[in-house]
């Protein structure tokens, strides 16, 4: 039995890749959920429990991100951010 795992490249920070990241039909359309949520009710604890729910860390955003095209680029951003610097309610996994 072969005991060797691959090793997936990280960044400088540890974090993977976005585009080693699978996202699948689904990942899209719970992102657009969240979206829509983030842009119309502006509720951060909201969609970080979302966020939690489905799985989605700050990877896996990012890697969101950047397949749907920087929608709300503004709200997303000002979103991760808040949650890096925010209480324990806005924790997203790291992944």
């Amino acid at each position: 039995m072969n005991k060797n795992k691959a090793k997936i490249e990280t960044d400088k920070k540890g974090a993977v890749p976005s585009s080693c990241i699978e996202i699948t039909d689904f990942d899209r359309g719970m992102w657009c959920v969240i979206q829509i949520i983030l842009t119309t009710q502006k509720d951060y604890s909201l969609t970080a429990e979302l966020c939690r729910n489905v799985g989605f860390g700050f990877n896996k955003i990012k890697a969101l991100q950047e397949d749907c095209g920087q929608s709300f680029e503004e709200e997303v951003n000002d979103f991760l951010k808040d949650c890096s610097n925010g209480g324990t309610d806005l924790n997203l996994p790291e992944e």
